[in-house]
C-alpha cells in the first residue's frame, strides 16, 4: 500500500505521515532527500533529528534524479516493510538542478519512481510527503513557475500511483482518495 501526503509548508504534513508510517508493520527506514543550504534548514533539520526515534533506520537520498528509486528498490531488497519519503519536492529540486533547463527530464524521472512504486508494491509499504503549491499567485520568475508547475505534474502522476492520498491542512487530514473507495471524479483542476 501506498500512499501520499500532501500539505503545505508547515500545515503537519511530515507529522502525519511519521504516525501513519510507524503504524504500518516494520521494519521501517526514512528516506530523506532535503539538502541544508542555509542556517536555518539545517537546524531545522537537526531539529527533525533530535525528535525521531533513535533505533529508526534513516538514509540520505543523494540529489541525482535516480537517487530515490535506487533507495526504494534498497530498501525493498534489505527486506524493509515501511518506508517514508520526506520529502518529494526536495527530490524533484535536485533532479530539476541536476538537469538544468531540459524540460522532459523531470518527467522522466517522475515516471520511473512511479514504475518503481509499482515494483515494490507487493513487498513494501510506502508513504510519500510532498508540498501542494499553486494554491497562490503565479511566481513571478520563471525558474519559479518551473518548479511548482513539475511538482504539480508530479503530484499528479504520484496521486496516481497511490492507493491514499491525504491532503493535511492546520494538522488535519483531509482524505482525497482512500483505498477500496473508489476513484475519485477528475474536476479539471
Amino acid at each position: 500500500m501506498h500512499r501520499l501526503v500532501l500539505g503545505g509548508e508547515k500545515s503537519g504534513k511530515s507529522a502525519w505521515a511519521m504516525a501513519r508510517f510507524l503504524e504500518d508493520a516494520g521494519p521501517h527506514r526514512l528516506l530523506v532527500t532535503g539538502k541544508a543550504r542555509d542556517l536555518a534548514f539545517r537546524q531545522q533539520i537537526e531539529q527533525h533529528r533530535r525528535e525521531r526515534s533513535p533505533t529508526l533506520q534513516v538514509e540520505e537520498v543523494a540529489a541525482v534524479p535516480a537517487a530515490l528509486s535506487e533507495a526504494l528498490v534498497r530498501a525493498a531488497r534489505a527486506g524493509v516493510a515501511a518506508v517514508l519519503v520526506d520529502s518529494v519536492e526536495f527530490w524533484l529540486f535536485a533532479v530539476l538542478e541536476a538537469q538544468g533547463e531540459a524540460a522532459a527530464g523531470n518527467e522522466e524521472a517522475v515516471e520511473a519512481l512511479c514504475q518503481t512504486l509499482a515494483a515494490v508494491q507487493d513487498r513494501m509499504a510506502v508513504t510519500l510527503v510532498s508540498c501542494e503549491v499553486g494554491l497562490g499567485p503565479i511566481a513571478a520568475s520563471a525558474a519559479t513557475r518551473r518548479f511548482v508547475r513539475s511538482l504539480g505534474a508530479c503530484n499528479q502522476a504520484l496521486a496516481r500511483c497511490c492507493e491514499d492520498v491525504v491532503l493535511v491542512a492546520a494538522g488535519l487530514p483531509l482524505f482525497l482518495k482512500q483505498r477500496g473507495a473508489g476513484t475519485p471524479v477528475p474536476n479539471g483542476g
